[in-house]
């Protein structure tokens, strides 16, 4: 099971991007890197990914030796192919030796959103999959309860261990990764807390993504007056309620 580091960087792209805050903690409960595996082992592999329906895309990169996966970019669809423009212009003048009928290609996965049934009766249509890793098996330094002295050391850590993120088995970088790994797990649980995802502003951002009113939603779900106070986040709704219309919405989690 593939685990999200970097944990500090996702807290500054919430301060920068306040308005991705509810598709990403969405994306992150459910746990979309591991909803998406292939079979195929995979030293490292980067995936583009969307936030559900909504404007945001996640660019993340993935190690299957070390089970481990950060976010290295976030943005909006029309950034993104800036990006991809740069990185082809970037690509372009580092290779300009190349013959002319030789292609430099990048290959990026897009994990979209399931396509919606608003009927009564409908079901959750799965979501399409794509190619990423499952894992080698790998033995990382037992260094539970060890940990960073300080903020700094763990910022100067992460950004040493975003830099050979790449690194493979058998080398230095792999090794020096490998032990930065469980100190880097360890002060992010103790450390970073992202905030919890609000079910009543999921639910009301994924309806206006989906262009879904109040009045759509099926009666089992419960009355008008209990949507609304769901919605405006001054009541909860039962379990019985949630589920169907998680379910109905697309959502990948429980409650």
């Amino acid at each position: 099971m593939i685990e999200l580091i970097a944990r500090n960087k996702l807290l500054e792209y919430l301060n920068l991007r306040p308005d991705a805050k509810i598709p990403l903690l969405t994306w992150l409960k459910e746990d979309q890197i591991n909803r998406h595996r292939d079979v195929t082992p995979v030293e490292s592999q980067q995936a583009i990914c969307q936030l559900g329906a909504s404007i945001y895309q996640v660019d993340i990169r993935v190690n299957s030796s070390l089970k481990i996966a950060y976010v290295r970019w976030l943005g909006t669809d029309q950034e993104l192919h800036q990006v991809m423009l740069r990185e082809m212009e970037r690509l372009g003048a580092k290779h300009q030796d190349l013959r002319a009928e030789e292609k430099i290609s990048t290959k990026i996965v897009l994990i979209t959103p399931p396509p919606l049934d608003v009927s009564h009766n409908s079901s959750v249509i799965q979501n399409s999959r794509v190619n990423l890793p499952s894992f080698a098996k790998i033995d990382i330094p037992d260094l539970a309860g060890e940990t960073f002295s300080s903020k700094a050391s763990y910022e100067q850590a992460i950004d040493r261990a975003l830099d050979i993120f790449d690194s493979r088995p058998g080398t230095p970088d792999f090794d020096e990764l490998a032990t930065l790994i469980p100190l880097i797990r360890s002060y992010e649980a103790q450390y970073i807390r992202l905030p919890q995802l609000d079910l009543s502003s999921a639910v009301k951002s994924r309806m206006e993504e989906f262009q879904i009113q109040p009045e759509q939603l099926p009666s089992l779900i419960g009355s008008r007056e209990e949507i609304d106070l769901f919605l405006s986040g001054k009541q909860s709704l039962a379990e019985e309620q949630l589920r169907p219309l998680l379910k109905m919405l697309g959502f990948h989690f429980t409650v």
